[in-house]
């Protein structure tokens, strides 16, 4: 596939509707049906996660709290888009990769296969009985604990509990 910039930047950034992003700002993810937009900062050194669910926003790891609107009031950023980066999470980068990992850790981002990536799988909120299932499968391999965790049993094991228990999606499961 041969993608020129522009549509790169409509893929991985936030829509052009919703304000401008400026060139210092990198969009690290490529959108899909319910796929997060992680926008990265250089030059204010912080990622943007525009629409980030409350559970995850305000759950693990701090984040940075900074306001948008005052950043523009100062003159750091331009008016017009204190509202599209005031409309999520947003962490300095090292907190950024610390909250991924945590909720990673805790399953609440679990992996489902096909470089899927369940991100509304918070038990405690309400997570699934497919989610509950495999986050209940991983944790019987080690996991979290990487120097136990039995990746490829892991997986079979996946695979197995999806063919019994969810046979139309267990094809989807690596």
């Amino acid at each position: 596939m041969n993608w020129d910039g522009d549509a790169i930047k409509f893929l991985t950034e936030i829509d052009p509707d919703d304000g401008d992003v400026p060139p210092h700002i990198v969009g690290l993810t490529s959108i899909g049906e319910y796929a997060p937009k992680f926008l990265l900062d250089t030059k204010l050194g912080v990622v943007y996660w525009p629409e980030c669910p409350g559970e995850i926003k305000y759950s693990g790891p701090q984040k940075i709290n900074p306001d948008p609107y005052e950043w523009a009031e100062d003159g750091v950023i331009p008016e017009d888009q204190a509202e599209w980066r005031a409309s999520g999470g947003v962490w300095a980068i090292t907190d950024f990769f610390q909250m991924l990992k945590f909720h990673f850790e805790q399953l609440n981002f679990l992996p489902c296969g096909n470089g899927d990536v369940k991100l509304g799988s918070f038990v405690k909120y309400g997570g699934s009985k497919k989610i509950t299932s495999i986050q209940q499968v991983y944790r019987e391999y080690g996991w979290p604990d990487l120097a136990c965790f039995r990746k490829e049993e892991c997986h079979a094991g996946v695979r197995s509990m999806l063919k019994a228990q969810f046979p139309e999606e267990f094809q989807q499961y690596p």
